[in-house]
């Protein structure tokens, strides 16, 4: 019995010791079978996101495949510096790189996009007020309409816009610091695509609730100016964007943006798509067309403070339009809405007004893209320079 027992303990020893390596050769082809299911459905994803990009089923950018490390020295192209209006730019030397760009932006003393302006001169000048498209978003500084008006033109443009800015913000930046620098004109380029959202202050809570903004509160014209966040040290400020894109979150986020597709698709449902859905019916988003009479009034309000602080200086404004705005124009039988609605406004207030939307389609309407760069809704050298054409004409009434 006892020799039994034996034989039976060593038995059992031999089975256990046979049977551990079955039990990890079991274990590391579950996690092997794991790891190939797992990159196989990745990759069936990001070819997805891959074909929805290229064919344009979803609008999103594509990676530019070229990603540059955020250091301590890196700055942003603008952030939440100025405690009146907000968005501005770091007096200095930047770079700005997408897909199919890559520009320098150089940054005056007073912290515009432009070369040195001294306050006073005695020469007409034309102060220009905009968001990226005026600011020159993804062209080289002497590919900017601004430049090329003054080459044109002789006469000095000093510009003043910058990314993000909504009507509000111009008009405070205007007032603050613009006017301070003798002209006789002010050209606001106006983008309907979002500069209603700009001034739309439970929108730009949802879409980034950190990006400090100056609103318009109450009804027309009995507005209160307010801000969101209250304090300029809550928001998106230079140092915040600074130690946000200099962290390992905040390269890692660089690093999918340019080498996924994915993570791209995910940026724009989360940052772009969220203006689609102001679309009042199943048609293409326009700010042409998809606007509100609170909206409209408050960009009234906006261009009406402008006009006075400007105490008699000619007001010449004009809308941009996106390749959206075009497809959209084509469907509403060629009626501008905005441009009819802004342009009894200024004839009324003593403003020239250009609407672009009309001979931009009649030029370019079945052949948008030669305007706009490839990778980004801006335009590109061409579209620049198309502008700046209208706008000598419109500038010389």
């Amino acid at each position: 019995m006892e020799g039994n027992a034996r034989l039976e303990k060593r038995i059992c020893a031999r089975l256990i010791k046979h049977s551990l390596p079955m039990k990890n050769l079991f274990k590391w082809k579950t996690i092997r079978d794991t790891l190939i299911i797992g990159l196989i459905t990745y990759a069936l994803i990001e070819l997805v996101c891959f074909i929805f990009i290229e064919i344009k089923y979803v609008p999103a950018e594509k990676p530019s495949f070229t990603y540059i490390f955020y250091g301590k020295n890196w700055k942003p192209i603008f952030a939440d510096i100025n405690p009146i209006w907000g968005a501005w730019h770091e007096p200095g030397n930047i770079v700005s790189t997408k897909d199919c760009f890559n520009v320098s932006y150089r940054i005056n003393s007073y912290g515009a996009r432009d070369k040195e302006r001294i306050k006073e001169n005695g020469a007409n000048r034309v102060i220009v007020l905009g968001d990226s498209f005026m600011e020159g978003y993804g062209v080289e500084e002497n590919e900017r309409v601004s430049n090329l008006l003054e080459k044109e033109l002789k006469v000095e443009f000093l510009n003043f816009a910058t990314t993000s800015m909504g009507p509000t913000q111009e008009y405070l930046l205007y007032k603050d610091l613009a006017k301070n620098f003798s002209h006789d004109k002010v050209l606001i380029g106006i983008l309907p695509f979002n500069d209603f959202q700009d001034d739309d202050r439970d929108f730009s809570l949802k879409i980034d609730p950190k990006l400090y903004k100056p609103f318009w509160v109450g009804s027309y014209p009995d507005y209160k100016l307010t801000y969101s966040p209250l304090k300029l040290e809550d928001s998106e400020s230079l140092d915040y964007k600074i130690k946000l894109a200099t962290s390992f979150r905040g390269n890692l986020t660089e690093f999918l943006k340019s080498y996924t597709y994915w993570f791209n698709i995910y940026f724009y449902l989360k940052h772009v798509k969220p203006i689609v859905y102001l679309a009042k019916s199943n048609l293409p988003y326009s700010g042409y067309y998809d606007y509100t009479l609170k909206e409209f009034n408050k960009m009234k309000f906006s261009i009406e403070n402008i006009k006075r602080e400007a105490q008699g200086k000619e007001i010449y404004i004009f809308t941009i339009p996106v390749q959206s705005d075009l497809s959209r124009y084509a469907i509403e039988n060629k009626v501008s809405k905005l441009g009819n609605e802004l342009g009894a406004f200024c004839k009324n207030s003593g403003i020239h007004y250009l609407d672009l939307l009309p001979e931009t389609y009649n030029d370019y309407g079945k052949d948008a893209s030669k305007l706009y760069l490839s990778c980004d809704g801006h335009w590109n050298a061409t579209g620049n320079k198309y502008t700046e054409k209208l706008l000598v004409k419109f500038l010389k009434k």
